[in-house]
């Protein structure tokens, strides 16, 4: 059953992208693409999940869309990470954090520090891991307290299938 809604699924941004396509519509093309390398991420394509979100980074690049941008580089670190590509997921989540300081874009912020502690605990580089881990937790308190205790949580299960905590 849930195949079934992932192809079909597929199908939908497969249409959606002809017709962004035909009408030269950059930004309905990148979302789609976005869309597309979310669904890849599900089934476990990581590399066809890979090429999408690195071709909708080109397409927001060229748009001047910081946040998604931002979103993007976030996105393939994720990817990356998993892949065991560990320095490409660091530039990427880097890349993140330097398209948003400050009170921009809280929740990518938080995302890229915790994915650098998950990448750094990956390579049993614990210092560092903990020090990102801390600047994750730093900013998410920071965010405020509902935004704190959503990416506490989501982080905290994430970790949970690779570390006892």
């Amino acid at each position: 059953m849930m195949l079934e809604r992932l192809d079909v699924a597929r199908s939908h941004f497969e249409r959606a992208l002809a017709l962004y396509t035909r009408q030269k519509n950059r930004h309905g093309i990148a979302l789609t693409r976005v869309n597309l390398g979310r669904l890849h991420e599900v089934q476990g394509d990581l590399e066809a999940a890979h090429a999408s979100y690195t071709r909708a980074l080109g397409m927001f690049s060229g748009l001047g869309h910081e946040y998604d941008v931002a979103n993007r580089h976030v996105e393939l670190g994720r990817v990356e990470t998993t892949m065991g590509r560990y320095e490409a997921a660091t530039a990427s989540y880097r890349r993140a954090l330097a398209l948003v300081q400050g009170d921009d874009a809280p929740s990518f912020r938080i995302h890229a520090l915790w994915g650098l502690a998950e990448v750094r605990a990956l390579q049993r580089r614990w210092p560092e891991a903990v020090e990102q881990a801390q600047a994750a937790a730093s900013a998410a308190m920071e965010a405020g307290a509902g935004l704190a205790e959503s990416e506490g949580a989501g982080m905290r299960d994430r970790w949970s299938g690779i570390y006892s905590i």
